[in-house]
């Protein structure tokens, strides 16, 4: 038979295990609700562009979505550069692919070829993404311009964006090279 102590002790235990139960599932909640994953994770791909020249321009398709299905809101971006920052400029763009365009991915693209395929190029802050693989109707694209001799290594994108109930950032897409063909000059 339990004494009024041993009741007390009891309550007061099960209050601990209930508030840490409660602390543990607002961690996990937390992380989830700042940690969306709409995209493919960062890596398992690349593109190595060799013997260009300074002034020379590369779009490339960096995101492809996890699952089909909704939409995401982009707040924006950044280009994680590995090496030779210096010697490039990069922007993330939002491409509309182009319905008559016989693609269903934006790849690789060296200057104006890119506009075959996106009907409109436009910065990514306050544009909606539709999550959809097969027949994509837009995809973030990675735009490297060379500005000095030399190379060029991008290491993937993080994106900032809501999805559903989530809004926080992602590492996604692939590594990007680009160098002149006088790169060791």
């Amino acid at each position: 038979m339990l004494t009024h102590g041993d009741r007390s002790v009891s309550r007061r235990l099960l209050g601990a295990v209930l508030a840490m139960a409660l602390i543990a599932g607002l961690v996990v909640l937390g992380w989830t609700w700042r940690h969306p994953a709409a995209f493919r994770d960062a890596g398992g791909w690349g593109i190595d562009d060799t013997d260009n020249q300074v002034g020379d321009t590369l779009y490339v398709g960096m995101t492809y979505p996890r699952q089909d299905g909704g939409h995401v809101t982009l707040h924006g971006g950044q280009v994680n550069f590995r090496t030779g920052e210096d010697n490039a400029d990069a922007d993330l763009l939002l491409c509309t692919i182009d319905p008559d365009a016989p693609v269903g991915a934006i790849g690789g693209y060296r200057g104006d070829t890119i506009h075959e395929d996106c009907s409109e190029l436009v910065p990514l802050a306050g544009q909606r993404l539709a999550l959809q693989s097969a027949g994509m109707s837009h995809q973030v694209v990675l735009k490297v311009t060379l500005t000095r001799p030399g190379s060029v290594e991008i290491a993937d994108i993080t994106l900032d964006y809501s999805h559903g109930w989530q809004r926080g950032s992602q590492r996604t897409g692939g590594q990007v090279t680009m160098t002149t063909g006088d790169a060791g000059s």
